[in-house]
């Protein structure tokens, strides 16, 4: 998922792992979590996150896991812009990401879905993206489909207020969101 900051990226994401179901894990990183720490450790963090999601998927009762990456751009930046600047351990991050996500260890009855979450898609290294699927943009809602995901949201919530209520909620919110600067 690519786009600008404040698109629903993350919201997005989490909103899919709901969606799923219990029967589906979902894990949640942020890139810094790789890159901080002593020399080497990245690597091994990437190892340790799938054998764990392997792990958890022998439980009978999961179908699948989903591992979002927060702020990907971070580990997944494209290495040849870097030139010399590029620090080994990086280079070690993304090249593990490469074997974990193409390991013979990949269960394909219960997959392992990756997503990643950029503000800077131009930045991403050109073989990592090339082992996700798709590639998402996700832009700023225009003004009619926030006007439809806020009565949405309003009339979906479960209260004890009348329609004249949820209303004028609804129109003084959207006049706030107007407001904002995109």
């Amino acid at each position: 998922l690519y786009g600008c900051p404040g698109t629903g990226k993350t919201l997005l994401s989490r909103s899919l792992s709901k969606k799923a179901g219990p029967q589906v894990s979902f894990y949640e990183l942020s890139s810094p979590e790789f890159s901080c720490g002593i020399y080497g450790e990245g690597p091994e963090k990437v190892r340790d996150l799938f054998r764990d999601v392997r792990n958890n998927n022998k439980r009978p009762e999961i179908k699948a896991s989903i591992i979002f990456l927060d702020e990907c751009e971070e580990i997944f930046k494209n290495l040849s812009q870097l030139g010399e600047n590029v620090s080994k351990d990086l280079a070690n991050i993304v090249n593990q990401f490469k074997t974990e996500t193409t390991s013979a260890d990949n269960d394909p009855k219960k997959p392992i879905l990756i997503i990643g979450a950029t503000n800077h898609y131009d930045k991403l290294d050109e073989a990592i993206k090339s082992r996700f699927d798709y590639h998402i943009e996700v832009t700023v809602f225009d003004k009619n489909a926030r006007l439809e995901f806020l009565k949405q949201r309003i009339q979906k919530r479960n209260n004890k207020y009348n329609d004249e209520a949820k209303n004028y909620l609804f129109n003084t919110v959207n006049e706030l969101i107007e407001s904002f600067p995109v």
